[in-house]
């Protein structure tokens, strides 16, 4: 696989799974004394940008896949892994959106006298990486509630492992896991950050991706 496709690729990946630990850290929020409008607005804005991501990065994933060409048919055990990583985050992604549903219809804000009282306080600062790759669409699309971005998600997922038989217990990681290689974690290059903005809710630019509870 060509660097700059991988490079493209790998890093979309690494954005989705930063986008979707942050909304798993939203959704663990719902009902206690930390929720409120501000934190149910934020998760709707990371499902939106989880959606545009899972939308074009499985596009080129399946091209790649799908693809005879000798320098695909090279690339496949690459790609194969990737894929495998790729369902796995949005499996993970359509867990936490089912565990959003019942909690939200659990812990409606009308009276917070139903929220359970964790000693957090009421208004969080959430700092959340979004993806601004060129080839991720940033056209405006139409806002999926909750329910149907589940419904379209389910059916995502069953259409593309029909379309990719891949079996996942088959693929191979390809590199040892950093804790059995002995080696620290690579830290990101400085260029690929150029591809990330983070929006907080007063504007600023941050490379984390948390929640915290405000002053």
């Amino acid at each position: 696989m060509s660097l700059w496709r991988w490079s493209v690729d790998e890093l979309a990946l690494q954005r989705l799974s930063y986008i979707t630990s942050c909304f798993h850290h939203m959704v663990a929020c719902v009902g206690s004394s930390a929720d409120g409008h501000f934190l149910r607005e934020q998760m709707e804005e990371s499902r939106r940008r989880a959606e545009r991501v899972v939308s074009a990065l499985s596009q080129r994933l399946l091209c790649q896949l799908s693809g005879s060409t000798p320098s695909m048919l090279k690339d496949r055990k690459s790609s194969e892994r990737l894929w495998v990583n790729f369902l796995s985050a949005v499996e993970n992604f359509l867990s936490d959106m089912r565990k959003a549903s019942h909690l939200i219809g659990w812990f409606p804000l009308t009276d917070r006298r139903t929220l359970v009282n964790t000693g957090a306080v009421d208004g969080l600062v959430v700092l959340e990486a979004s993806p601004q790759e060129s080839w991720i669409s940033l056209e405006e699309e139409p806002n999926l509630d909750l329910n149907t971005q589940i419904c379209r998600t389910e059916q995502l997922l069953s259409e593309l492992q029909l379309r990719v038989p891949v079996f996942l217990w088959a693929v191979e990681c390809g590199n040892p896991a950093w804790f059995e290689s002995g080696t620290e974690l690579d830290t990101p290059d400085d260029s690929l950050e150029d591809l990330m903005e983070v929006v907080t809710h007063s504007n600023k630019v941050s490379s984390c991706c948390c929640i915290r509870a405000s002053k």
